[in-house]
């Protein structure tokens, strides 16, 4: 049976000057890199922290988080998105006010929900749209490809389709307020004129631009506060309970902690010295690879020495000679006739190219491997 835990035995940020919850702000353009959940120490009382922005990940990121695993670094293509996200955001919100004709204010106000006794989710809008100087909306800005912008107005939902209804239920729980879902069509600017973005082409030289806006306005939070009270309890409980939760994703796309997965439940220490031993290994095969290429060198040089040799003392005849247990045969091969083209192609005054047939495809596995600079034999 594995042993109970309390907040005090998770990875813990003790943190002095704090206002304890509520359903209100606390302070304005605040920022959080922590995980998705860790603890504060409040007035000498561990809370749970979750973020808003996380809460649709499932239980093993939190999970993994409080038993103080440190996160893999999001992909490359992922990163790009979140850094094109944050230099979008600025860029919706006025294309927003200007459609609409309102202003939106609050970007980044820190809103927080206790759930239980030492429970508190805790996020940071987008902005908030005043009228006649009350809040009437919190808002989501997105920036999205032309692919996810398609589903949007094929089905009719930012939240359900990207999984972001938990984020803005929260927001409208915390605050009172309805929400609204702003998402733009990520595009470039590139020497005056608009070219539609793709993951698979950037423009250095061109800027980041939103072509088109679709809103969408939510009136009542569209997941149970009940279901959401059950995601972070249930979190809680396992970790409480020393459980774990296997990663729904078998491939672990997406899961910043996809190295703990394939050796189960285990300490960060394990966890660090399984990732160092396969560094090792991977060094020990790469020694093998080079000293088998070594030797393969070698023996090919032998092996070309013998057959000139061989070719040298069985010169003008093809018969072959059985002596010393082998049976040795020499025998010459001239290479393939192959067609000139630019010659033919010259004195034929045609192109050629339209005769010419391409083979099949076919899939090959290529290892390559090369000394790195400054290592020596």
């Amino acid at each position: 049976m594995s042993e109970s835990k309390n907040p005090s035995d998770a990875n813990t940020d003790v943190v002095d000057d704090f206002a304890l919850l509520g359903t209100g702000t606390v302070g304005a353009q605040t920022g959080d890199n922590r995980p998705s959940v860790y603890v504060e120490v409040i007035d000498g009382k561990p809370f749970y922290i979750f973020r808003a922005s996380s809460l649709k990940q499932p239980d093993c990121i939190f999970l993994r988080a409080l038993q103080g695993f440190e996160a893999a670094p999001p992909p490359p293509y992922m990163q790009a998105a979140f850094d094109q996200g944050n230099y979008l955001e600025p860029i919706l919100t006025s294309r927003y006010e200007l459609e609409h004709g309102c202003e939106v204010v609050n970007d980044q106000r820190e809103v927080e929900l206790p759930v239980g006794s030492n429970i508190i989710i805790r996020g940071h809008t987008d902005g908030e749209v005043w009228e006649d100087g009350e809040p009437h909306r919190i808002m989501e800005f997105k920036g999205l490809a032309p692919s996810s912008m398609d589903d949007v107005r094929k089905y009719g939902s930012v939240g359900k389709i990207f999984g972001y209804d938990l984020q803005l239920s929260f927001y409208m729980y915390a605050t009172g307020l309805q929400g609204e879902w702003a998402a733009g069509l990520k595009g470039w600017e590139v020497d005056g004129e608009i070219v539609p973005w793709s993951k698979k082409k950037d423009y250095p030289n061109g800027e980041l631009v939103v072509t088109d806006l679709h809103t969408e306005r939510v009136e009542t939070p569209p997941v149970p506060i009940g279901q959401l009270m059950k995601k972070v309890l249930g979190v809680v409980r396992k970790f409480e309970a020393g459980e774990s939760s296997p990663c729904p994703d078998p491939y672990h796309n997406g899961c910043a902690y996809y190295r703990t997965h394939e050796k189960g439940d285990q300490t960060p220490e394990v966890s660090v010295a399984f990732g160092k031993r396969v560094t090792e290994l991977v060094a020990e095969a790469g020694a093998r690879l080079f000293e088998a290429r070594a030797f393969s060198k070698e023996a090919k040089a032998m092996e070309d020495d013998a057959k000139k040799e061989l070719v040298t003392l069985m010169a003008g005849t093809d018969k072959p000679l059985v002596t010393g247990g082998f049976k040795i045969v020499v025998t010459e091969q001239r290479g393939n006739k192959r067609l000139d083209r630019a010659e033919a192609e010259k004195a034929l005054d045609v192109d050629l190219e339209p005769y010419f047939k391409r083979g099949n495809s076919f899939n090959k596995v290529t290892v390559s491997a090369v000394k790195a600079k400054g290592e020596t034999e």
